[in-house]
C-alpha cells in the first residue's frame, strides 16, 4: 500500500506531470488525505465495524489510483490518499483488536510502511512501471481480503473513564505521539542528506525504524510498556544531540525512538475500547501535526539542537504521565480465552 502511493507520486515527478511546486503541493494534498482525514472516516468505519471491508475498500480505491492518467494529478493522488486511509483504519482497527492488551500487533501492522514508502520512492524516481503492475497485486490482496475468513475481534476489556480524565490522558499521549513524530523526521533530515557520502545509512534507517516499531510492541509487551518506551526515548536522547554521533549510533537512535510507536497507539486504543478506528485515526492525524513543523524548517540541526532536546523530555514525560494516569505502565492484561 504505502510503496504503490510513494511510486504513484514520484512517479508523477519522474514522468513530468508536475514540476517541483506542484509536486510539493500534492505531497501536502496527499499527506492532508492519507493522515488527517483518517479521524473523520473513522467516525464511519466504527459506527459499522466494516473493518475489513475499510481495508478491502482502500486497497480498491488505490489500485484505481493507478490506474487513472497522470495529466491531472490531483486527481489520482486524492484518490490514493483517500484509498490509504482507509486501508490503514480498517488494518489497524483488526491489528489493534487481535490481542487487547497488546502492543505487540499494532507494532507489526505499523512497521512495514517504512520500507514500503522507501522502496516506492525509489521505483517512481526510476520510472519503474510500478503503477501499472501495482494495481493488480493490491486487487489481488483486496480479494484475499474479502474471502479470507474474518479473526474474532474483540474490545478491550477496560472501564469507561469520567471525560474529563480520560480527555487529558488522550491529550498526553496523543502530544507523545506528535513529539515523536517531529523528533524523528528532524533528526532523520540532517541524516539523509548525507546519502552522498554513505548510500547505506538511507536505507539502515529506514529498516531501523521498522525494526523499531516491529520489535517495539514485543518488547512493551514483555517488559511492560511504561518502562520499554520512555527509557528508550531517554537512551535516544544522547545519541540524538551528539554532533559527532557515528553511522551505528544514528541507526541505533531510530530504533529506539520507533520502540514509542506501537506503545502509544495501543495506549490510545486501550483509552477508546469501541473506538478502534478513531484510536488509528487519532495517532495518524498526531503523526502529521508533529511532521509538519519538521518538514517546514529548513535551517541546520545545530540550530535546532536545544529545542528538539526538550521535545524528547516533552515526549518521553507526556507518555510517562499518559500511561500512569491510565493504569497501563504494564499495559492491560490481555484477554484470554476460557
Amino acid at each position: 500500500m504505502d510503496a504503490a502511493c510513494a511510486a504513484l507520486l514520484f512517479g508523477l515527478l519522474a514522468s513530468h506531470h508536475c514540476g517541483a511546486a506542484g509536486f510539493a503541493a500534492l505531497i501536502a494534498a496527499y499527506n492532508l488525505l492519507a493522515f488527517g482525514l483518517q479521524p473523520l472516516l473513522a467516525l464511519a468505519v466504527d459506527s459499522r465495524q466494516s473493518y475489513r471491508h475499510a481495508a478491502v475498500a482502500g486497497c480498491a480505491l488505490t489500485a484505481v489510483a493507478l490506474l487513472v492518467p497522470g495529466s491531472f494529478p490531483i486527481l489520482p493522488v486524492s484518490i490514493a490518499g483517500a484509498g490509504n486511509a482507509l486501508f490503514h483504519l480498517g488494518g489497524g482497527s483488526i491489528a489493534l483488536r487481535l490481542k487487547p492488551g497488546c502492543a505487540a500487533p499494532a507494532g507489526i501492522f505499523v512497521a512495514p510502511g517504512a520500507v514500503g514508502l522507501f522502496c516506492g520512492t525509489l521505483l517512481g524516481e526510476r520510472g519503474f512501471p510500478a503503477l501499472r503492475t501495482g494495481a493488480p497485486l493490491l486487487g489481488v490482496f483486496a480479494v484475499l481480503l474479502l474471502v479470507h475468513q474474518a479473526p474474532v475481534l474483540q474490545p478491550c476489556d477496560r472501564p469507561q473513564r469520567p471525560l474529563s480524565r480520560g480527555g487529558l490522558i488522550l491529550m498526553l499521549l496523543v502530544s507523545s505521539i506528535a513529539m515523536r513524530s517531529l523528533i524523528g523526521v528532524a533528526f532523520s533530515f540532517p541524516w539523509t542528506t548525507a546519502a552522498e557520502a554513505s548510500p547505506w545509512l538511507v536505507p539502515l534507517l529506514v529498516l531501523a525504524a521498522a525494526l523499531g516499531k516491529g520489535f517495539g510492541g514485543v518488547l512493551a509487551d514483555r517488559f511492560g510498556w511504561l518502562r520499554t518506551a520512555v527509557c528508550a526515548l531517554l537512551m535516544s536522547l544522547p545519541l540524538l544531540l551528539s554532533a559527532t554521533a557515528s553511522h551505528a549510533e544514528k541507526v541505533l537512535a531510530m530504533f529506539l525512538i520507533s520502540t514509542t510507536m506501537p506503545v502509544a497507539l495501543a495506549a490510545v486504543a486501550a483509552c477508546l475500547p469501541r473506538e478502534p478506528a478513531f484510536a488509528f485515526g487519532l495517532t495518524a492525524a498526531a503523526v502529521l501535526a508533529g511532521a509538519l513543523p519538521a518538514i517546514a524548517h529548513s535551517g541546520p540541526l545545530a540550530g535546532i539542537r536545544g529545542p528538539l532536546a526538550a521535545a524528547v523530555l516533552v515526549c518521553a514525560s507526556a507518555l510517562y504521565f499518559g500511561l500512569r494516569l491510565a493504569h497501563l505502565s504494564h499495559g492491560p492484561q490481555p484477554q484470554r480465552a476460557e
